[in-house]
């Protein structure tokens, strides 16, 4: 069966499509595979960044605990040190998530948290005095701290 096609701009572009390179279904199906592969290894690591971070706080609040109990220079240096280290990783990590995926007023208010919280972090050595009320003052200020990590994490 011949066709005769007066158009040559028309005829052109019958070709092309004709000689157009026939689907490759194996090689469509192994893209759909990386595709479905690389999802399944986001969901991983999100599953591991937040099991990461609740056990991070909890470590926190096992401190806390162990502070309230005896109230130490030692053990309030580790507690310090343990809420800075979380919020370095929170910074570089969650926080520049956070950054490109939501551009209103959370983002900013996460920012103030951890000023707040690092704030707090410094006066805690300063609160370390013999006196009663003194560790009361500590046992104020890290329930305050923990508040404030939970509402980061939430």
């Amino acid at each position: 069966m011949n066709i005769k096609i007066p158009n040559e701009l028309f005829l052109g572009k019958i070709e092309r499509f004709v000689e157009a390179k026939p689907f490759n279904t194996s090689e469509i199906k192994e893209k759909a595979d990386k595709f479905e592969e690389a999802l399944k290894t986001k969901e991983i690591d999100g599953t591991e960044r937040t099991e990461t971070l609740e056990q991070w706080i909890q470590s926190i609040e096992d401190m806390k605990d162990k502070l309230e109990q005896d109230i130490t220079k030692d053990n309030l240096d580790m507690y310090k040190d343990s809420v800075k280290k979380f919020l370095d990783y929170y910074v570089n990590n969650d926080l520049y998530l956070k950054e490109h995926t939501t551009r209103d007023g959370v983002y900013t208010k996460r920012i103030q948290v951890l000023k707040v919280v690092d704030d707090k972090i410094d006066k805690l050595t300063d609160k370390l005095v013999d006196s009663q009320m003194g560790r009361l003052e500590i046992l104020r200020q890290t329930g305050n701290i923990q508040g404030l990590l939970f509402e980061l994490t939430v």
